[in-house]
């Protein structure tokens, strides 16, 4: 879902400093902020579409960056939360967007992952 994932990355950038990747460059300094992974689920009825998009962002961190990592993250839950009626999604409706939850790993090569999983109801449009 292209629309989607747009979407989420303009906010993203327009709401925070943290830079945003679609494709990470080899040298990207840390951190930084791709939108992943996603799922799709249909939960409407007959006579509505509806599908729940559950979408992985993630932040990328050095190892003497743990706070920075957090601190990201909090932006990026406090950005969904507070404008997710604010989304344009070419062709759906925002019917609700929300964090599922939070997560944070070390790598095994130093530095650290952090993904917020973000839970969106998109209803097709009419045509």
């Amino acid at each position: 879902m292209v629309a989607l994932h747009t979407a989420l990355v303009k906010l993203l950038k327009a709401g925070q400093t943290c830079p945003v990747h679609g494709e990470v460059p080899s040298k990207a300094a840390r951190p930084y902020i791709t939108v992943g992974d996603a799922t799709f689920k249909p939960v409407g009825t007959k006579e509505c579409l509806i599908w729940r998009v559950t979408t992985n962002v993630e932040v990328w961190a050095a190892r003497e960056q743990r706070r920075q990592l957090n601190e990201v993250m909090n932006d990026i839950s406090t950005l969904v939360t507070e404008y997710w009626n604010k989304l344009t999604v070419d062709g759906f409706y925002v019917m609700d967007c929300d964090i599922d939850f939070l997560e944070t790993f070390e790598e095994n090569g130093g530095g650290y992952h952090g993904i917020v999983t973000v839970v969106t109801d998109l209803q097709k449009q009419e045509e």
